[in-house]
């Protein structure tokens, strides 16, 4: 029996097995099979499978359109981090009613480090049907069409580069150089690092050129995560003498005990896309208050512990996880969020990344890392002689927002 034979509604089954390359291919086989391969259902699967996009209201396409025209040419949806240095930035890029939304998240000018981030639309991308193509609309020009836009496919991160045109569109660039950004050159000085700065958003016209470079974030994994004690994700907390910054806390690849903070946020010194934290979750230590005077008795303590130690509290710990201790901020060290705070669940020893200006001489200093709860968190900068709090970011960003 040939499969063409089928009813079909038994090829409408077997069709939704199909990835969106193999179904187009089953298309083209005889004028059935493209009649089954047009299904709308099929595509709108499709559409969800593999891009969470569950409506196409307000684009005025079909699933099948939506997803050949729009989302395999956009395909950077969800939260990314700017790759600029060294700021750096947090973007979460969204399906909306219409248009493809581009919203930045900061946790500068915040009154409360545990309100939301506050969000700053940067661009949107929309069908256009009388050009037959996409266009991007600048936040700062949402009345004219921004400049053209080229998607250029990359296998490190997607990049969205921008320069002065009346007519704009997307598509995609198969070979050849990348456009240039006119705006935003990464400071020479540093090393080493991403492509711009994210001062190409801060007092200029957007409508005269910008790109956007956007990175996904590593994935959580579930894996060791109980023994961190805290809730993976991002954190926001007043860093060093920048002001607020935002890492993103997740467990590491390469040491299956260790902790790190990425920087999604950062400073002239450190910049973003450093891991800024290690922290090691098989090195657990217990003070009492009278040994947290001063940063000197902590780095002496430090200093005459061994590895049994830590295998022996590793041990108490598992069996006895909810086992709280007390903390203060010694008295020499430099307070930079108010604690009210007199106890914690565990202490970790860990390293932070430090420089100087424009990443130079770049080290590590002794930290101690404090739990206080799954969704905060402090480090004691034991050579800086400094403690930061970080809280959660509780923000939902999804990828597909339905009005």
């Amino acid at each position: 029996m040939n499969l063409t034979e089928l009813p079909a509604e038994m090829l409408q089954h077997i069709s939704a097995f199909l990835d969106s390359r193999s179904l187009a291919t089953f298309g083209s086989v005889c004028r059935k099979c493209r009649e089954v391969s047009e299904i709308e259902t099929l595509w709108q699967g499709l559409c969800k499978k593999d891009f969470q996009v569950t409506s196409v209201k307000g684009w005025d396409l079909s699933y099948k359109h939506a997803y050949t025209k729009v989302l395999v040419n956009c395909n950077f949806l969800g939260l990314k981090r700017l790759a600029l240095l060294p700021y750096g930035g947090l973007v979460n890029v969204s399906w909306g009613v219409g248009e493809i939304q581009v919203n930045g998240h900061t946790a500068i000018g915040r009154s409360d480090p545990e309100h939301p981030l506050i969000c700053e639309p940067y661009f949107c991308i929309r069908w256009s049907h009388d050009l037959d193509r996409l266009q991007v609309f600048c936040a700062q020009s949402e009345n004219s069409a921004c400049e053209e836009a080229i998607l250029i496919e990359d296998p490190q991160y997607p990049l969205m580069y921008c320069r002065g045109r009346r007519e704009s569109h997307v598509r995609n660039k198969r070979g050849g150089k990348p456009l240039k950004p006119k705006y935003g050159q990464s400071d020479p000085r540093l090393r080493r690092g991403f492509n711009d700065h994210p001062g190409a958003f801060e007092d200029h016209d957007l409508s005269c050129g910008f790109n956007c470079p956007l990175l996904s974030l590593p994935a959580l994994t579930s894996e060791y995560q109980q023994r961190s004690r805290i809730s993976l994700g991002l954190y926001t907390g007043d860093y060093g003498s920048h002001g607020t910054e935002i890492l993103y806390f997740m467990m590491s690849s390469s040491e299956p005990y260790h902790l790190e903070g990425l920087k999604i946020v950062g400073d002239p010194n450190v910049p973003a896309g450093y891991v800024s934290l290690h922290v090691s979750l098989d090195k657990p230590i217990i003070l009492s208050g009278a040994d947290q005077t001063t940063v000197y008795q902590l780095i002496e303590m430090d200093e005459t512990r061994n590895e049994e130690s830590y295998h022996e509290l590793l041990c108490s710990n598992d069996n006895n996880p909810d086992l709280r201790q007390p903390f203060m901020v010694p008295h020499d060290c430099f307070e930079r969020s108010n604690v009210a705070q007199n106890s914690c669940l565990a202490r970790y020893l860990g390293k932070g990344r430090i420089a100087g200006h424009n990443y130079t001489h770049p080290s590590f200093c002794h930290i101690h890392f404090i739990v206080f709860s799954e969704d905060l968190v402090g480090v004691i900068w034991l050579e800086l002689c400094c403690f930061s709090l970080f809280h959660k970011v509780k923000d939902e960003f999804p990828v597909c927002i339905q009005n």
